[in-house]
């Protein structure tokens, strides 16, 4: 099975520029395709235009302040979508501590990095645009719900993510973050 990566990346700093070559020198020699979309518009965006070009039966998509801190990280991601769930993402180091155990959770969902089968893409379609650089992923994952695809997080895997790596030079105010999460009350109710 073919795997594709889409690393989006807004470009505004040379600190960046280096965060994204390390992701990038992580993740190339396992991943079968890898797509870094260079465009200053937004994430979802950015993202939509590798969903577009991909052609990978897992579609992974991986934000550019990931740090791959295990060599295996790639079968963690995948070991969910193959015991049957749609959609996976593994353990981050801003979100779940450094500690890592051998579970698979259902409905666990974060979006820093995660992957679905090319049959999710298929049938939920692109992120939604109206979201920008937040909750994007979120929304997605409850479409795909609401298409009866089951998402789980593998808490084998473990990756250093730097969090806001991007959005504090690009968004110091958290204004689209802001005005994404209430897009995201508005359709969804609370924050899960």
């Amino acid at each position: 099975m073919k795997s594709s990566m889409i690393i989006p990346t807004l470009w505004a700093n040379e600190e960046l520029l280096d965060m994204t070559i390390g992701c990038i020198k992580g993740a190339y020699q396992v991943v079968d395709e890898m797509l870094i979309i260079n465009d200053n518009q937004s994430y979802a965006k950015n993202v939509n235009k590798g969903l577009r070009a991909c052609t990978g039966d897992y579609i992974i998509i991986c934000n550019n302040d990931i740090s791959f801190v295990q060599p295996d990280w790639l079968d963690h991601l995948l070991k969910p979508l193959q015991e049957g769930y749609d959609i996976s993402s593994i353990r981050t180091t801003d979100g779940d501590g450094w500690e890592t155990e051998d579970k698979i959770t259902e409905g666990d969902k974060f979006g820093s990095i995660w992957c679905m089968k090319r049959e999710v893409y298929e049938k939920v379609g692109l992120l939604d645009e109206s979201f920008g650089n937040y909750f994007e992923d979120l929304d997605y994952h409850k479409r795909a719900e609401n298409e009866d695809f089951k998402v789980a997080k593998n808490h084998a895997g473990l990756v250093e993510h730097q969090g806001k790596a991007t959005s504090k030079t690009i968004d110091p105010e958290d204004k689209a973050y802001n005005k994404a999460m209430e897009i995201y009350r508005r359709k969804w109710g609370k924050v899960e």
